[in-house]
């Protein structure tokens, strides 16, 4: 603990120690922060959108529907038909092949730069450049030749997914070469009924592409 307080009282005194601002209702031009209204010039709700009564009504509908969260990451569970939907209109309209929509603007630079450039690419970066980017090319990865097990792997959960099951197929570098695996995640939603038709689906799955064994 010494450590830290020694690393805070050093940001502190090169005025680098964030202090969290708490909002106490919707952005627009002014707010409320810390029970003291105030004009909200710090915020990346450009254009307004964040409170705009017909965003919250539609908002509010797509959650009876579609409930709220993801569940997951965009290539886990985390893609929905409206996502599709709003990626196609946005690629008509600025008249692309397609378009891929990300969380933030951070997460759009950090994908973008680390997908498309591997260990071949040379990134000349200023260093007063948004931190999104330098993240980016810093967790530029190499990229791995996909053999053996991990081939296996993804077509099982292909063959999932057309009996109705979905279990993502994990493979590296999310995890060590040779040890790709399904990552089956159980809800408390879940009946028996759900588990055993899951069960049921594995094995027929297995039967077909002839795995000895399944750990």
């Amino acid at each position: 603990m010494n450590g830290i307080n020694k690393k805070i009282q050093q940001l502190k005194k090169m005025s680098l120690y964030r202090d969290i601002k708490y909002l106490s209702e919707a952005q627009y031009k002014y707010t409320t922060i810390d029970n003291k209204p105030v004009m909200l010039m710090a915020s990346n709700n450009y254009l307004g959108l964040s409170n705009n009564n017909l965003i919250k009504k539609a908002v509010i509908e797509s959650i009876k529907y579609y409930g709220v969260g993801s569940g997951g990451s965009r290539l886990t569970t985390g893609s929905y038909n409206v996502h599709r939907k709003l990626e196609k209109k946005i690629a008509k309209f600025k008249n692309c092949e397609d378009c891929l929509i990300f969380n933030n603007g951070y997460m759009a630079n950090v994908g973008v730069i680390s997908s498309i450039c591997d260990e071949e690419f040379t990134i000349f970066s200023d260093e007063l450049n948004h931190a999104s980017i330098i993240d980016g090319w810093r967790y530029t990865p190499i990229v791995p030749i996909i053999i053996g097990n991990e081939d296996v792997t993804n077509e099982f959960s292909k063959k999932l997914l057309e009996e109705g099951v979905f279990i993502p197929a994990i493979r590296y570098p999310t995890v060590k070469k040779g040890e790709a695996r399904l990552r089956a995640t159980l809800m408390v939603t879940h009946s028996f009924d759900d588990i055993d038709f899951a069960i049921e689906k594995i094995k027929k799955v297995n039967e077909f592409i002839k795995i000895n064994t399944i750990k």
